[in-house]
């Protein structure tokens, strides 16, 4: 907001980054820092690596036939994991945004700032492995707003609709979805893919990510 309480135009943030952060967690705090991974947008890269984060566009009339996507390229693997019914992995997404020079009066004052930069964890979900089982895939509601998370931070939570971008719309009724498998060590090994859909298809994508 500006001063006098005058919201800012949405066009003046940039989103400069999309992540994810997974790590284990043993009920007290993480186990190890949690890994931090980019998600890319689907139209930058081709879809031939091993995770997708694919969401299906809608709009108020009628949901759309295409889907965009954000990509994650790399494989995880969580050898902290332990069979334990306190373990659990956490996933955390993150926007890193900027504020052009001239939105914030104090800012435009400083010649040498070009911007400022600020992250805020949009959606987070936790997930009991049962490891006994040596793969399989799961699908998770993200969640946010005010209920407490294994990080204790701020959590955004989602405006008014009037107020609110596509993609907001389609972060607020997100699913993480993922395939996962035991090596033989006993080390978590997971193919990742965060899924947005729409808040009446809460349904896993029926197109599994690829490695």
């Amino acid at each position: 907001f500006r001063e006098g309480g005058v919201p800012l135009d949405s066009s003046a943030l940039e989103i400069l980054e999309r992540r994810l952060c997974v790590g284990v967690h043993n009920g007290l705090g993480f186990v190890q820092r949690p890994q931090v991974v980019v998600l890319v947008p689907e139209l930058d890269v081709a879809l031939t690596r091993s995770a997708s984060f694919s969401r299906k566009v809608g709009s108020s009339s009628k949901a759309s036939s295409g889907n965009q996507a954000l990509v994650l390229r790399s494989r995880l693997r969580l050898p902290e994991m332990v069979r334990h019914p306190a373990f659990a992995i956490v996933f955390q997404l993150e926007y890193v945004f900027n504020s052009p020079p001239g939105v914030d009066s104090k800012v435009a004052s400083v010649p040498s700032l070009s911007g400022v930069a600020c992250m805020h964890t949009i959606r987070w979900a936790v997930w009991n492995p049962m490891l006994e089982a040596g793969s399989g895939k799961v699908t998770l509601p993200l969640q946010g707003g005010i209920r407490p998370n294994p990080s204790h931070r701020l959590v955004y939570k989602v405006p008014p609709a009037s107020r609110s971008s596509e993609e907001v719309k389609q972060v607020e009724s997100g699913t993480v979805q993922f395939q996962y498998s035991l090596s033989p060590e006993e080390h978590l090994d997971t193919t990742m893919a965060l899924v947005h859909s729409s808040e009446a298809e809460r349904q896993p994508s029926r197109r599994p990510p690829t490695s």
